[in-house]
């Protein structure tokens, strides 16, 4: 929502005066733009990300950027937004809860080029995108964790674990939310005259869970890493190989010039 149109709704609601009380008896406030020129009475709902979402009296939801609400605001939607999450994954008010379905998009950007002579180096910019289907549901603390898994150039046999990143973030439901922090991935290979050295980057998994740690979504290009999950995510970074089953293989080599293979 931009901001001329967020103050066009504002305006409108502060026209119009609303009952004290909404349905159920939940109470309102008021809630003031940080100019100080329009107010609304509504009940908060719940704040994800730089949105706060906010119920009139009418039993109309509306969303409205953080920013644009008073620091006295500001800190009360904080401070509201975290009794939520406190409530032992209570639904927010006024939303049925509904058993989550989520949808996971990884998009993968490719570049290379050529190092010492016929080496060829790979970067992979990752964007994930996660969205809540179920509108009915707000999900809130949940826990992503993304693994990138490279494949060997010359057995194509051995994998090896490139980048494992996990973090914490709510969804209302409706929403999107998408990551595109995740670092580049660089990987180093040699498959000319002979010489087969190195990694390639070949699949991801992404693994959702709820704040009580019960599993929500996988996603995957690889169906066999999903068979053991708690495996796969105990194996360490950069360390150790594994085979398509997910059994160790050992530490990976280093020729000289301090490429893995």
């Amino acid at each position: 929502m931009n901001s001329c149109r967020v103050v066009s709704i504002l305006l409108v609601l502060s026209l119009f005066p609303v009952a004290v009380l909404a349905d159920g008896g939940a109470s309102l406030r008021v809630w003031t733009s940080n100019d100080g020129k329009y107010t609304v009475e509504a009940e908060f709902l719940r704040a994800a990300g730089n949105l706060v979402w906010l119920k009139r009296a009418d039993g109309r939801t509306i969303s409205v950027p953080l920013r644009r609400l008073s620091t006295e605001d500001r800190s009360l939607a904080g401070t509201l937004a975290k009794q939520k999450r406190s409530g032992a994954g209570s639904p927010a008010a006024g939303v049925t809860s509904q058993a989550p379905r989520l949808d996971i998009q990884v998009e993968r950007k490719q570049s290379k080029d050529n190092v010492d002579y016929d080496d060829k180096l790979q970067t992979t910019e990752i964007t994930l995108t996660i969205k809540n289907l179920t509108l009915g549901t707000d999900l809130q603390g949940l826990k992503c964790t993304f693994l990138a898994i490279a494949r060997d150039v010359d057995t194509k046999k051995k994998f090896l674990l490139l980048r494992k990143k996990s973090w914490t973030f709510d969804l209302p439901g409706g929403a999107t939310y998408t990551n595109d922090e995740i670092e580049p991935i660089t990987t180093q290979y040699d498959k000319k005259w002979g010489a087969h050295y190195g990694y390639k980057l070949y699949g991801h998994v992404v693994v959702v869970r709820d704040a009580q740690g019960k599993l929500l979504k996988t996603d995957s290009t690889h169906s066999q890493w999903l068979k053991d999950l708690d495996a796969l995510l105990k194996i360490e970074v950069v360390k150790e190989t594994f085979n398509s089953k997910l059994r160790k293989l050992g530490k990976p080599r280093r020729s000289c010039n301090g490429m893995l293979w």
